[in-house]
């Protein structure tokens, strides 16, 4: 119960710290190609999607 704790503390203040630095950054570029999603948005997305896994695992184990 306790980890559930940290994984929505984190989940809420994560986003605005990514977001803030996001302001600053150049939209992410592959090749000549320009994506409208900036490096730090893109971690944020990867970090809350394993964060959401993590969940259901332990979601999973209790049951």
């Amino acid at each position: 119960m306790r980890q559930t704790h940290i994984y929505i503390i984190l989940v809420l203040i994560l986003p605005h710290i990514f977001f803030y630095l996001g302001e600053n950054y150049e939209p992410l570029r592959v090749f000549s190609f320009e994506f409208p999603i900036s490096i730090p948005r893109l971690l944020l997305s990867l970090l809350l999607i394993g964060i959401l896994l993590l969940v259901r695992k332990e979601k999973k184990k209790i049951e």
